[in-house]
């Protein structure tokens, strides 16, 4: 774990051009290189993709539960919101990246969120009177909606752990610095050196407790809840005399 999660620090680090709290653009020969990094608001909507695409493929998990479990039919509305949410996400998000599509496939995607509308509305119960399906596709438009913006939301944490990192190895280096401006030249490298080995190492351990927890309370809120996950089973006993 610690060398998964140092790899992964040093990668989206210098990816995001920040090393033990120093900002690699600020250095006259790295300054060329502002372009490619990527800023924060860009690490930001990062994890909110990463969210979108964690959360649709566990709905995508619990609507094939159903299929599993119930049959093909009690699924389709299940499988409906997922292509709705995908379609809708395409026609809105796309083009706010630059991503213009064509009037074809803008078609195709209206197309899809009428049809897979049809099924979550009329057929999200069936065998039911069509009324009592649209009422329940009605409460269930509110509950996918709102949870689905709420757990999305949920992963700026991913984004909120990288710049607290960042941001608390610039304050140790700025300590380290402020406090020891007054010393004298010779003596100051150890009061210097031992203020930014305490800060950097209290800094990476909050970190990996950080990365650590947060994306396991992810995992076990907002994916378990969206995958519509069920405890209980029987007891792994795989060597057995028969």
């Amino acid at each position: 774990m610690l060398q998964c999660f140092g790899i992964a620090t040093l990668v989206v680090g210098i990816l995001t051009g920040s090393f033990f709290g120093v900002s690699l653009v600020d250095i006259p020969c790295f300054s060329s290189l502002k372009k490619y990094l990527i800023s924060s608001d860009s690490l930001m909507l990062i994890s909110i993709v990463i969210g979108f695409f964690h959360v649709i493929f566990a709905k995508f998990v619990a609507a094939y539960k159903i299929k599993v479990q119930r049959g093909l039919k009690y699924s389709l509305s299940a499988f409906a919101w997922i292509f709705l949410i995908l379609a809708f996400a395409c026609i809105l998000v796309l083009p706010m990246a630059n991503i213009h599509l064509s009037q074809t496939v803008r078609y195709i995607l209206y197309g899809v969120v009428g049809l897979s509308a049809l099924v979550a509305f009329l057929y999200n119960t069936p065998g039911k009177n069509v009324f009592l399906n649209f009422g329940s596709g009605l409460w269930a438009t509110y509950n996918t909606v709102s949870g689905l913006v709420g757990d999305v939301l949920s992963y700026i944490r991913l984004y909120a752990i990288g710049l607290t990192g960042g941001l608390l190895g610039g304050v140790f280096n700025a300590i380290a610095i402020d406090m020891t401006a007054s010393m004298n030249p010779f003596i100051r490298w150890l009061p210097m050196l031992l203020i930014l080995l305490v800060g950097h190492a209290l800094n990476i351990a909050l970190s990996m407790i950080s990365s650590f927890v947060h994306p396991l309370r992810l995992v076990y809120v907002e994916y378990y809840k969206n995958s519509d996950f069920e405890g209980g089973g029987s007891d792994y006993k795989p060597f057995k005399k028969i």
